[in-house]
């Protein structure tokens, strides 16, 4: 009787050690400093570099420094604070109810000449990323051709999946335009990328604007289709080419309402409207086609 009392304490012990080792590690700062000792350094393919982690897993973390280097990517992130949701993670998913980025670069990096054949993913199979609710007050982007991007305010939810991500809602600010969009984007060669989006800006001294668009394709070609509604109404169906080098667009525009009189220039040429052909990349843009102006035949 005494040695089955022993054997039933073999199963309680399988169970109790590791429900105390999770607890270590998600609910407490030791844990934590396990944790980010074991991530310090190269996994698989990434290296991963991370400074001043404080606070714990599962009830709120503080990171000062963290750097990833991809061969594809190289990201920093400053002054992260966040938490992770515990259970799920039974099931292979991180869920991430909220995160927080002081700053956040994104550096696209070319394709290794001597790359072997790498089939594109996101994650390794049968793991998810939900991420409820993520911002960074600072954000910058650097492309493959080197062109740099710096916002503020980006904010986003949704989830990440081994062959695509999906955007519930997104946000950003770029030169004085607030951004808000939705879409997917999938792990292919190139990236594919569908989306809808809606600009509004309010320049100093000029009109305000006001666009919703959306795309659809890749980053070697993407079909665009726009409206324009402020500060004139106009719609435009085209494509942008070359996203990941020296990108540009063209495409047609059937513009049905202008006027000068929104940028306080006078009423005399009336309501104009236009059939234009039109074409820019990084430099600039170059339009062609009839303009309509009804006051020159009055």
């Amino acid at each position: 009787m005494r040695r089955l009392i022993h054997l039933c304490w073999i199963p309680v012990a399988l169970l109790a050690l590791p429900l105390a080792a999770l607890y270590f590690l998600a609910y407490t700062q030791s844990g934590l400093v396990v944790v980010a000792a074991h991530l310090n350094g190269r996994i698989g393919s990434v290296d991963i570099q991370l400074r001043g982690a404080s606070g714990t897993l599962a009830h709120g973390l503080h990171v000062d420094s963290l750097v990833i280097d991809h061969r594809r990517a190289h990201i920093e992130i400053d002054d992260l604070s966040g938490r992770l949701a515990i259970l799920p993670l039974a099931w292979r998913t991180i869920r991430v109810p909220q995160l927080h980025m002081g700053r956040l670069l994104l550096h696209a990096l070319p394709r290794p000449i001597d790359a072997a054949v790498w089939k594109p993913r996101f994650l390794p199979p049968l793991m998810h990323i939900d991420a409820e609710q993520a911002d960074a007050a600072r954000w910058q982007l650097i492309t493959l051709s080197g062109v740099e991007y710096d916002g503020r305010a980006m904010s986003a939810a949704g989830m990440v999946y081994p062959q695509d991500i999906r955007l519930y809602a997104g946000a950003f600010d770029y030169g004085g335009v607030h951004a808000r969009t939705s879409g997917v984007i999938h792990a292919a060669q190139p990236i594919g990328l569908s989306a809808v989006l809606h600009f509004d800006a309010q320049p100093a001294g000029q009109p305000a604007w006001t666009v919703n668009a959306h795309i659809d394709g890749n980053l070697a070609q993407l079909a665009l289709q726009a409206d324009i509604t402020e500060p004139f109404t106009a719609d435009f169906h085209g494509q942008i080419t070359d996203l990941t080098g020296h990108w540009r667009w063209r495409g047609q525009s059937q513009v049905r309402r202008f006027e000068m009189a929104s940028w306080n220039a006078g009423s005399a040429l009336g309501v104009m409207s236009a059939s234009l052909a039109l074409a820019g990349d990084h430099d600039g843009f170059r339009a062609q086609g009839a303009l309509t102006p009804p006051g020159l035949s009055a």
